[in-house]
């Protein structure tokens, strides 16, 4: 009797993993298939003051463009 419930066990173990990997398959199938819009992109214009770096190159102010892309 107990070998019988053990191997009963063993097998629904087994079933429900491949269970689990048919539903996760499907899932991923289904993501791929589903076509995505582009992110929305915005682009924001910010003023950089001037510095120095710290081998003592002078950089002077100018205005950097960032790309922020929105999910």
């Amino acid at each position: 009797m107990k070998k019988l419930q053990s191997a009963a066990y063993k097998a629904g173990i087994t079933n429900g993993k491949a269970a689990e990997v048919r539903s996760r398959y499907h899932q991923e199938e289904e993501a791929k298939a589903l076509p995505r819009p582009p992110l929305p992109k915005r682009y924001y214009r910010m003023p950089v003051e001037g510095y120095t770096t710290s081998d003592g190159v002078k950089v002077e102010g100018h205005t950097v463009t960032v790309e922020v892309v929105q999910p």
